[in-house]
């Protein structure tokens, strides 16, 4: 998957906005762990901010960090599915994630962003001198603190001066175990699969991202009330409020932040409803439309009426 939100196949499409604690700024080189389900920590060493996503492709698995491990295990069991017997887990800083955003960029992409930014310069949405990957790139440089790439089953936690997993903070565990939920997503509903399928349908993508975000929003926390992450993280209004969000054009600001917000609420009445295996069905089967994420009383099967 190879896109942010409400882009569908881009290894940020799984980016998690927000949480002040986890914020940039110019900070050393990253620190990177190439891992595999486990219960050991391994060493780390630096890399360079190109370097990251092509060097994850090639590096062989190796356990996880024993805190990896135990925030994966207990995520697992809040969310009912079995942990990815293979998983890479890196520790990067804000200056890193426009590199590994670059690096993941496919000529399919590309097409993708600038039939986007037709769609959007004729919506209004968009300056004719402005494009939508200029527009994403700026954002996501500042504002994404974790993400995790489907592709090459690896997820990135942003932190301040590359701290190992065993020296985060109480909002970096926290996007941690959000970015571990899409791992166990991916393992059980290949969401490069999912997003290829829905990416030109922009409604049917971002419902199906409300569903995948929500999800991952909503079961962030697991650890949380099990004594192993603090309470109390901003985990999506923290970084809009930055330079790069606030620069970001208000219609598509608010498309970044549906599937985290809208979505989050969407995906806890649904659980409510119909327990994990309900979520399951969405994110393996995304509805038609973002009218079942704000009408949820239609029915995960409603279809809008199509012109003969």
């Amino acid at each position: 998957m190879r896109k942010l939100t409400s882009i569908a196949g881009l290894a940020t499409a799984l980016a998690l906005l927000g949480g002040v604690a986890c914020g940039g700024g110019d900070s050393p080189a990253p620190v990177e762990t190439a891992t595999n389900a486990g219960p050991e920590s391994t060493a780390t060493a630096p890399v360079s901010a190109t370097a990251v996503a092509t060097e994850t492709q090639a590096a062989p698995p190796e356990p996880l960090p024993a805190a990896v491990q135990d925030v994966l295990n207990t995520v697992a069991a809040a969310r009912n599915l079995a942990a990815p017997p293979a998983l890479r887990a890196k520790v990067v800083t804000q200056n890193e994630v426009a590199g590994i955003l670059r690096e993941a960029l496919t000529e399919e992409d590309r097409r993708w962003f600038a039939q986007t930014t037709t769609l959007y310069r004729l919506l209004g949405y968009l300056d004719a001198d402005e494009t939508y990957l200029e527009i994403y790139e700026g954002f996501a440089s500042g504002a994404v603190i974790g993400l995790y790439d489907p592709v090459v089953d690896t997820l990135y936690v942003v932190t301040r001066g590359g701290r190992g997993f065993d020296e985060l903070s109480p909002g970096e565990l926290e996007t941690l175990a959000h970015e571990l939920v899409h791992a166990l997503q991916d393992y059980h509903f290949p969401l490069d699969v999912t997003a290829k399928a829905t990416q030109d349908d922009l409604d049917q993508n971002l419902a199906w991202l409300a569903a995948v975000e929500g999800d991952a929003v909503a079961h962030e926390g697991a650890a949380t009330r099990r004594g192993l992450l603090p309470a109390g993280r901003l985990y999506a209004l923290g970084d809009f409020l930055r330079p790069s969000a606030l620069a970001t054009p208000a219609p598509i600001e608010r498309e970044l932040r549906f599937p985290y917000t809208t979505g989050a609420n969407w995906i806890a009445g649904v659980k409510a409803e119909g327990g994990t295996t309900a979520i399951d069905a969405l994110i393996a089967d995304p509805p038609a439309s973002t009218a079942v994420v704000l009408h949820p009383e239609r029915g995960a099967g409603w279809e809008p009426e199509r012109p003969p």
